[in-house]
C-alpha cells in the first residue's frame, strides 16, 4: 500500500529511482542473454564447458564481469564475463565456432528487434492516460533501453578486439599465431582505450546501432499507424 501511493504521487526521486531501475535491469538483461546465447550455441555444438562451470544461465550475476562494469561506470562502455569454451570440443569445426562466436550477437540482435516491436506496439496502442503514469513511463523506458542496449551490445561485441566475438570469428578463419591475432592480443586493451577516450567509440555507437535502433522503431511505427 506505501509503495502504491509513493508511484501515484507526482514523486521526482520515485522517477529517478524507476529510470535507473529500468537502465540497469535491461543492461543486465542484455548482458545475460548475450552470454547464454553463447553457451546455449556451444552446448548444441557439443561443448558443455559453460554449463559444467554454472555459467548455461540467464541469472545476471554470473555473467558479470568487474573491470566491465568498472569501464561502464567510467566510460559508459562495458562487458561481461565470456562464457567459457572449448573448440575442441565442437561437431563441425569452424562451423560450429562460428555458430557459437556469432549466437551472442544474433541473440542481441533479435532482443533488440522484438523489443522495438513491443515498444511501438505499447506506444502506439496502449491508452496514453496509462503511459503518462510512473508504471507506464516505466515500462516505455525499459522497452527502449532494452531496445538500445541490445543493439550497442551487438555491434559492440562485433569489433575485432581481443576476446570480442568480432576478433573471434574472424581467428576462425586464421592459420595459428597470425600476425593479426597476435597484434590484436597485444594491443587490443590500448587501441579499446584509446578510442573510448578520443571518443571514437562513442561516435560508432551513436551512427551506427543507434541510428539503426530508431530506424527500426521508426519502420515499426510505420507500419502500426496503417493500423490506427
Amino acid at each position: 500500500m506505501f509503495l502504491y501511493q509513493l508511484v501515484n504521487s507526482n514523486n521526482e526521486l520515485l522517477m529517478m529511482l524507476l529510470f535507473i531501475c529500468a537502465y540497469i535491469s535491461s543492461l543486465l538483461l542484455a548482458m545475460s542473454i548475450h552470454e547464454f546465447a553463447h553457451a546455449h550455441a556451444a552446448l548444441k555444438e557439443g561443448d558443455n564447458t559453460a554449463k559444467a562451470v554454472g555459467r548455461y544461465t540467464l541469472a545476471p550475476f554470473s555473467h558479470v564481469d568487474v573491470s566491465g562494469i568498472i569501464f561502464l561506470i567510467l566510460f559508459g562502455f562495458g562487458w561481461a564475463k565470456p562464457v567459457p569454451v572449448d573448440p575442441r570440443n565442437f561437431k563441425n569445426g569452424k562451423k560450429s565456432a562460428i555458430r557459437v562466436y556469432s549466437a551472442g550477437i544474433l541473440a542481441n540482435l533479435g532482443v533488440g528487434i522484438l523489443s522495438a516491436f513491443i515498444y511501438c506496439l505499447i506506444m502506439n496502442f496502449v491508452p496514453q492516460d496509462f503511459m503518462m503514469t510512473a508504471y507506464g513511463m516505466a515500462i516505455e523506458s525499459f522497452l527502449a533501453y532494452m531496445v538500445q542496449i541490445n543493439f550497442i551490445f551487438a555491434f559492440f561485441n562485433i569489433l575485432p578486439f581481443y576476446s570480442f566475438d568480432g576478433y573471434r570469428i574472424i581467428d576462425t578463419f586464421l592459420k595459428p599465431y597470425s600476425p593479426f591475432s597476435q597484434f590484436m592480443k597485444k594491443y587490443s586493451s590500448i587501441i579499446l582505450i584509446i578510442a573510448i577516450l578520443t571518443g571514437i567509440i562513442s561516435m560508432y555507437v551513436t551512427y551506427v546501432p543507434l541510428q539503426l535502433a530508431e530506424l527500426v522503431i521508426k519502420g515499426f511505427n510505420e507500419v502500426f499507424k496503417l493500423f490506427i
